[in-house]
């Protein structure tokens, strides 16, 4: 110990994760997520959660898009109207191709997002 208060003399004792680890706990909640969603219908419920729970549904969409998102309309004017287009709602990805990309996320320590 050091006779100097709150000088850390334990190497990294108590401080934390090293800077860019991932935690554990976050990588196997979301393949939890992942699982429960798969179970519960993928995107097919989903898609049914946007129609029956349109509040719940847009928190959830508010929270995956960027939060400094800015857009404006022709040139740089206002945005005088909003068109709705239904696509096609068939996954793009499957559950298991999801899970195998966060495990690789988490392997090598790059983001996908």
């Amino acid at each position: 110990m050091s006779d100097k208060i709150g000088q850390n003399t334990r190497g990294r004792a108590g401080l934390g994760r090293p800077a860019g680890s991932h935690n554990k706990i976050t990588g196997s909640m979301k393949e939890m997520i992942l699982e429960a969603f798969e179970k519960a219908g993928g995107a097919e419920w989903l898609a049914r959660q946007a129609g029956e729970n349109p509040v719940a549904f847009m928190a959830l969409l508010g929270k995956l898009l960027p939060s400094d998102l800015q857009v404006s309309g022709a040139n740089g004017e206002p945005i005088t109207s909003i068109t709705r287009t239904i696509v096609d709602t068939q996954p793009m990805a499957t559950a298991e191709e999801i899970r195998r990309l966060l495990r690789e996320e988490r392997e090598s320590g790059e983001s996908l997002a």
